[in-house]
Formats: C-alpha cells, sequence, structure tokens
C-alpha cells in the first residue's frame, strides 16, 4: 500500500480456458494492472450500463500468469467476477446446437462454454 493505493496480486489458474476475464467493479477505483508484466490497464471509463473493468488474458501463456492489480485502499470489499472462456459447447449442449435452425451460425469465436466465479482479493492481506 502507497498513496492510497493497494497492489493486489492474483496468479492466473485457467484450467484449459483460452481467454480469461476479470471483472473489477468500478467501486475497487482500479488504476492499474499488468499480466506477465506487460501493462494491461483498461480504458477507465464508466457509462450507464457498465460498472465495472475488465482485465482480459488470451492464450496458453495465461496459465501461471501473475496479473497485478492496482485499487484504491478505502474500496469497499466487493465480488470481483473472473470468466473463463473455452472454445466449443460442452456434451450437454448436443441436443440444444443440433436443433439449432439452418440459418442460424454460431457468432464470432463459435460454440463456446463459460465457467464463472467470484473472489474478493480487496478483503484479504497483501
Amino acid at each position: 500500500m502507497n498513496d492510497g493505493a493497494r497492489t493486489v496480486r492474483l496468479r492466473y489458474a485457467t484450467n484449459g480456458a483460452y481467454r480469461t476475464t476479470i471483472r473489477v467493479p468500478f467501486s475497487a477505483e482500479l488504476s492499474r494492472a499488468s499480466i506477465h508484466g506487460v501493462d494491461a490497464t483498461p480504458l477507465l471509463n464508466s457509462s450507464a450500463t457498465v460498472d465495472f473493468s475488465s482485465v482480459i488474458c488470451v492464450g496458453r501463456a495465461c496459465d501461471g500468469a501473475e496479473a497485478v492489480l492496482v485499487v484504491n485502499v478505502d474500496a469497499t470489499p466487493t465480488d470481483w467476477l473472473v470468466l473463463g472462456q473455452y472454445l466449443g459447447a460442452p456434451e450437454v449442449a448436443a441436443e440444444l446446437i443440433a436443433a439449432r435452425p439452418v440459418y442460424a451460425t454460431a457468432a464470432h469465436n463459435g460454440d463456446i462454454a463459460l465457467t464463472l466465479g467470484a473472489v474478493q482479493p480487496a478483503s484479504t492481506q497483501q
């Protein structure tokens, strides 16, 4: 902690996800971020529909990577969401995919599976 800032260090355990996102609420006042020592500071703006900043890591190099995030030391502890994105749909979705109309196509990265978790790093000691 220094100058009203708190440094939070997180280590990615991607479990095979090709894309991992940490969603930090604006209330944490995220001011800087890095992954593997590379600047990952998000655009710090707000709108009526968005109340978080996203720090995103893509690829196999994310597994085991350290994320360093700097937040306001006085921020109220709150959940940060962690999302893992996997290419391809799980087996349980096979019926849904088979029922897809012939004119429907998967967009962007195709069918995917998501995992979602929550952490409260701002409430723990460094």
